[in-house]
């Protein structure tokens, strides 16, 4: 379980090492107005830019769109919930449904939809990518501090709806300790800058 002054410090250091514009605040701030879609795809597009790349030739802004139309009614059933106090058992569905439909969509895959779903409910779900997932650099991740020391478990998690929903409670039982009072960020938000600090940035460094 992460404690709040490990927490902390590493968020402090994820600070000191930020450079160059965040396309995070100005997507979430466009999903604030309202536009959706701009958000949404100005997101993907900039901190999912590989992914997106490899994939562009499936992308269609049609059935993007009414995929998000028909997924709104799912968003509103859980606007109100946060990570710490939903009942994910009594969602399970309503989340299942909205990241199985949003990542079918080659170009946005299990790491984008995670993307789009935290912009849309940023109090509730969590960012995740393929090092998070233990996809990437098997070898070195259950070998990492965070792991080694006991905070976190090395858990490999498949990437569809019930590897993210594992992720999510994991998450839950991880961080419930963790004092959060910081109201210019959601704790999302800040578990995301831990995770990546923690795992992602670490597995990327190694060669």
């Amino acid at each position: 379980m992460v404690n709040s002054d490990l927490f902390h410090s590493v968020l402090e250091e994820f600070e000191n090492q930020q450079e160059g514009f965040d396309f995070y605040y100005l997507s979430k701030k466009t999903v604030e107005k309202g536009n959706y879609i701009a958000g949404f795809l100005l997101f993907i597009a900039t901190w999912n830019s590989n992914y997106f790349r490899f994939h562009k030739n499936s992308f269609n802004l049609d059935e993007f769109s009414n995929i998000i139309g028909d997924l709104n009614a799912n968003f509103e059933i859980l606007e109100k919930e946060s990570i710490l106090s939903i009942d994910l058992g009594d969602h399970r569905v309503t989340i299942s449904d909205i990241f199985t439909r949003l990542s079918h969509l080659k170009w946005i895959g299990a790491t984008g939809a995670a993307k789009i779903m935290h912009l849309k409910n940023p109090n509730l779900f969590i960012i995740w990518d393929s090092y998070i997932r233990g996809e990437r650099k098997k070898s070195s991740f259950k070998s990492l501090e965070i792991f080694i020391i006991g905070i976190l478990e090395a858990t490999i998690y498949s990437a569809d709806s019930r590897g993210y929903i594992s992720f999510l409670s994991s998450i839950q039982n991880n961080f419930n300790g963790v004092g959060w009072n910081d109201s210019s960020k959601a704790f999302t938000k800040a578990i995301d800058e831990f995770n990546f600090m923690s795992i992602t940035k670490k597995l990327q460094s190694l060669k």
